[in-house]
């Protein structure tokens, strides 16, 4: 039995705390075409796929307050249409034309012609009332915006697509000859990332995509690449090639190469790599990138996708923070830094992924020669350790206006051992790293921040630990192998999550790692595997060992540890997650196949449905905390549930496969139940029920 790991990663997450003066990025993706204008453009023949990238800067309130958008887009005209004279979002659902209201600037003076394949990239300011108000509508619904790309011959639009927002997965991959079936005998070696970016359709299912590859590589002599590819199959099998980066032997990266990085975009829409694309979002490790080379053209070095933690730090960067302070200078920096990280099961860290994701204002005209991570404690300068590649002359950053955002991917894997430890280290101790940006101006550093403040000890709130699912609304009662929630302050120096599976837990050779950001837990003294980290909210599972009717939560972190908080302690607490993350309303209820139950997809009496809770206590077999089933595990009691009060059929109840912690029911839905948008379902184990939720059925 497997859960939905999109649908759990949203049930952990959505509780998660907000920041104060915070920057986030979302995702969008548009698949153009021309057929999608209003009315249709006949005679072109012309396609454009566009990600596009909102750095959306919050209050201390939640309100977003500005913005910049990038826009990135791949275009294939067939046909000559001119030259480009305008690319924007509008505000308007399908089928309908609506106002510019984020404006990238593109002109038709810029003399960018219309034909052929190329790419465009720009960046626009969000800071009007209309484009607030988009950004705002995205984030709720962004088939109500479409992206437009104009040309001289057709004025009002020739390429169009409504904004999907992108689902992001980030892993990471080392490749190894001896990973090669059967393995090759080399001293080559190559590390890299996989950033995938996932649409789905209204009823939950992936139905586009697209594929950033990022891997750099050494040989010891010089190889004529022939392939990168990502296949299907296991660690120790072969498979066929799936999704294609269209990298072959007459390609310009692929001649007489020792050492070099490699990165391409692929768009995913259709066929086997959009069914790869599906796979890989739930079982990301039975596919592996494979680096080939015409004197191995069955592959010379791979490796599995590994999944990832993620680690983000939102950075408040000022010139009185440079050390010594620099007066005068009216110029300041919002900033989010993020560590996708894989690490062994010693707990050290074997790659990564960084980005950099800075808005800056700064006076006009400013060039910027430099963006990095220091070693160093506030108020001490330290030297670099991860490095953007901003730097002087070609490789600085000119800003006529001084106002924009710069977004950056490094690289920081086995390849660079120093970038590395540093990674290690700013992970474990974050308060003694510092992001600094420099400009030709202040070549020492304009301005910087602290990647957190120095660590203060974590407090656990007075009856602060409850079931992830229900929260208090059925007890404060948890069970042993529950999911819980900790709330508290200064439980973590930054927030943490595995990127794979949203804020799911660090997972290494099947079992949930106990250290997460420098936290751990424990109950009754016994280590709680973690499964996400904020600073005021932390997610544990209780150990199946804890035994009693009380437990003693310990968090650690930073190295300081906090006074214990009790929560008692039942032998079963079941509660039902909700798609609000809270566990009132909808419940988290789906379709056998893996789709929402929701009022445009609702349920049938006599259909087979499967809902996700956490609580059921033991399990048969007996399952180890912090794993995942390798069989059918069911719930030592069975349990019992009602749809509108009336006793349904349940089919199984037990253990999810996906998840440590969670717990799946798949029931039928009673010939006697009622019809309705809110109909209360309710899970017991044994005489204890949980908060109801709400099913909607036709």
């Amino acid at each position: 039995m497997k859960a939905t790991r999109f649908l759990l990663a949203g049930l952990l997450c959505l509780s998660l705390n907000a920041w104060a003066d915070t920057l986030e990025t979302v995702i969008f993706r548009a698949d153009m075409a021309t057929a999608n204008e209003s009315p249709a453009i006949a005679g072109v023949t012309a396609s454009a796929r566009a990600i596009i990238a909102a750095h959306i800067r919050r209050d201390n309130a939640g309100a977003i307050v500005s913005g910049f958008v990038d826009f990135d887009v791949d275009y294939n005209f067939a046909t000559n249409d001119g030259t480009f004279s305008g690319l924007h979002i509008h505000s308007g659902a399908a089928g309908t034309n609506g106002p510019v209201t984020i404006n990238t600037g593109l002109a038709t003076a810029e003399g960018i012609a219309a034909s052929g394949t190329g790419n465009v990239t720009r960046q626009a300011t969000a800071t009007s009332a209309a484009a607030i108000a988009t950004l705002n509508g995205m984030l709720i619904d962004p088939s109500g915006y479409y992206v437009n790309m104009h040309t001289t011959a057709h004025a009002g639009g020739v390429v169009r697509a409504q904004l999907s927002r992108a689902e992001t997965r980030v892993f990471r991959v080392t490749l190894d000859p001896a990973n090669e079936v059967p393995a090759v005998v080399s001293d080559a070696k190559g590390t890299g990332s996989l950033i995938f970016l996932a649409t789905r359709d209204a009823q939950g299912v992936i139905n586009a995509g697209t594929v950033l590859f990022n891997t750099n590589y050494s040989f010891p002599s010089a190889v004529t690449l022939s392939g990168w590819h990502i296949h299907t199959g296991a660690a120790g099998s072969n498979g066929a090639v799936v999704i294609n980066t269209g990298l072959a032997a007459g390609s310009p990266e692929s001649p007489n190469v020792t050492t070099g990085a490699l990165q391409r975009r692929v768009d995913v829409t259709t066929g086997a790599a959009l069914d790869a694309l599906r796979g890989i979002y739930t079982n990301p490790t039975a596919y592996y990138l494979n680096l080939h080379t015409t004197a191995n053209p069955s592959g010379v070095m791979r490796g599995q996708l590994e999944p990832t933690v993620q680690n983000s730090y939102q950075v408040t960067m000022s010139p009185a923070n440079e050390v010594p302070a620099i007066p005068g200078l009216d110029a300041s920096a919002l900033s989010m830094f993020t560590v996708y990280s894989s690490r062994n099961q010693a707990g050290t860290v074997t790659s990564a992924t960084v980005i950099f994701d800075v808005s800056y204002a700064f006076p006009a005209n400013t060039t910027f020669t430099g963006l990095h991570i220091h070693n160093g404690v506030a108020g001490a300068n330290g030297g670099v350790v991860i490095n953007t590649g901003i730097a002087g002359g070609a490789n600085s950053l000119v800003d006529a206006d001084g106002i924009g955002n710069v977004y950056r991917l490094v690289e920081a894997g086995s390849l660079t051992p120093a970038a590395l430890t540093a990674v290690q280290g700013l992970l474990a101790n974050p308060s003694g790293y510092y992001l600094n940006m420099h400009t030709t101006v202040n070549a020492g550093g304009a301005v910087r921040g602290q990647l957190a403040a120095a660590p203060a000890p974590p407090v656990i709130s007075k009856n602060g630990i409850v079931n992830n699912a229900s929260y208090n609304l059925a007890g404060t009662s948890v069970a042993p192998g529950s999911i819980a929630a900790v709330f508290g302050a200064n439980l973590t120096s930054g927030a943490s999550c595995l990127s794979t599976q949203g804020c799911n837990a660090k997972v290494e050779a099947n079992r949930i790692n106990p250290s997460m950001t420098g936290t751990t837990a424990t109950v009754n003294g016994i280590p709680a595997p973690l499964l996400y980290t904020t600073p005021t909210q932390i997610g544990i599972q209780i150990p199946y060992e804890v035994s009693g009717t009380t437990g003693y939560v310990v968090v650690t972190a930073d190295g300081q540890a906090s006074a214990q908080e009790t929560v008692a302690i039942d032998p079963a607490a079941p509660g039902i997650f909700s798609t609000t993350g809270d566990g009132r309303g909808a419940g988290a209820i789906t379709h056998l196949n893996n789709t929402l139950v929701t009022a445009q997809n609702p349920a049938t009496r006599g259909e087979t449905l499967v809902l996700y809770a956490t609580g059921f206590g033991a399990t048969t077999p007996f399952l180890a905390t912090g794993t995942f089933p390798a069989l059918l595990t069911q719930s030592s009691t069975t349990p019992v549930v009602t749809v509108g009060g009336v006793a349904a059929e349940v089919v199984f109840g037990g253990v999810s496969g996906c998840c440590a912690g969670l717990n799946q029911v798949n029931f039928k839905v009673p010939p006697g139940a009622p019809a309705g948008a809110t109909v209360p379902v309710v899970v017991s184990i044994g005489n204890k029920p949980s908060a109801p939720v709400t099913l909607v059925i036709q």
